[in-house]
């Protein structure tokens, strides 16, 4: 055997000459994800809060997003946790399918989540330019026809501008003969009892409307 092949078969493996640590790729991902979940709970947390002060549905929309990404990263780090596992009887190659298998259900999980949320902003946003549902008209009636000060409705209009908001125009009949600070009590009256019955943000605008005076009788005199 020549020297040339001696030295060949004494080298050591090619892995023993570039010793890397195996935990070192496992450790920086642990941690990237670590991270990732702090970030997106500290958003989903903000974004909770400004949907609460504001009532945005989009920014609860938001919101939920957010705290969907932070599941899913829960959902890798169990992943990488089972996968880093030694190997056992019942799995002799390790574990490291669980990686790849938690990786999918995340992928699952971002499907379904968001694809269902668009379903639910796509149906809010069709409300636009309709009007308010039959109940909701209904309880606005009854909350201006039970106002002290008007005598009925004349007309009555409603609109969505937005999924939570709405707008009602409405003409009340009045008594002629109220002052028009009374007339105006009894509107700003009308307009809160409609804000406290309607589940959305309201814009109310009440008009006063007096009837016409109805002609008065001729009556034939007895003397002439």
């Amino acid at each position: 055997m020549t020297a040339a092949r001696r030295t060949r078969l004494d080298d050591p493996p090619e892995g023993d000459r570039q010793s890397v640590p195996a935990g070192n790729g496992q450790a920086t991902g642990r941690i990237a994800v670590l991270t990732a979940l702090v970030a997106n709970v500290a958003i989903a947390l903000a974004k909770a809060a400004a949907a609460a002060v504001t009532g945005s549905s989009a920014m609860l929309a938001e919101a939920i997003h957010s705290v969907a990404d932070s599941v899913n990263e829960v959902l890798l780090l169990v992943g990488a946790r089972r996968a880093s596992r030694p190997a056992d009887l019942r799995h002799p190659f390790g574990h490291t399918r669980y990686r790849f298998l938690y990786a999918f259900v995340v992928s699952l999980a971002v499907f379904w989540i968001g694809g269902v949320l668009s379903v639910i902003e796509g149906i809010s946003h069709l409300l636009v330019g309709e009007a308010a549902s039959a109940d909701v008209v209904a309880a606005i009636r009854d909350a201006v026809g039970r106002t002290e000060g008007i005598d009925g409705i004349r007309d009555l209009r409603t609109i969505h501008i937005g999924p939570e908001d709405l707008v009602v125009a409405a003409s009340v009949w009045v008594d002629p003969r109220s002052s028009a600070t009374e007339i105006s009590r009894s509107i700003d009256e009308a307009a809160g009892r409609v804000r406290d019955v309607v589940p959305f943000r309201t814009i109310v605008t009440i008009e006063p409307r007096v009837r016409d005076a109805e002609p008065e009788s001729e009556t034939c005199d007895p003397a002439g």
